[in-house]
């Protein structure tokens, strides 16, 4: 069995986005469940932002697999970039996977991506865990 104290579970599993550190890979994952909403998105971004937990910040899984609704419009997109923005600045190596099986959440997924390298964030949009997973692998060991 792996080892998996090197994690640190941050939120409540009753909240609809859980947030995990991973101390050795550098990285921050995001899991979302039910219906979450923009105002939840923001709340979890300042919780990363504010955290002490990952100094040197490379990647963040934002992983929408089990969320059942999300309820955010293009201004709640423009709204997260600029908290991403900061957090980028912050973190600068930082690269952002995205993980949305349903089509309104790629679509917003893409949305938020084509925003974010306008201001020179790294972002990728997937349907499946597993790419993301691959991408992100690939995309630190360099």
């Amino acid at each position: 069995m792996a080892d998996l104290s090197y994690l640190l579970f941050v939120t409540d599993a009753l909240m609809p986005i859980r947030i995990t550190y991973d101390k050795v890979n550098h990285g921050v994952e995001l899991y979302y469940t039910g219906t979450v909403n923009a105002d939840e998105i923001s709340e979890a971004i300042s919780s990363i932002a504010t955290s002490i937990e990952i100094a040197n910040l490379r990647f963040c899984v934002s992983d929408r697999t089990n969320c059942e609704r999300l309820r955010v419009n293009s201004d709640d997109v423009s709204k997260s970039l600029i908290q991403i923005k900061s957090l980028g600045k912050l973190h600068p190596q930082l690269i952002i996977a995205f993980v949305s099986p349903d089509s309104f959440g790629f679509g917003m997924s893409r949305m938020f991506g084509t925003k974010a390298e306008s201001v020179g964030l790294t972002t990728m949009v997937f349907r499946d865990r597993g790419s993301a997973d691959e991408w992100i692998a690939n995309e630190t060991k360099q």
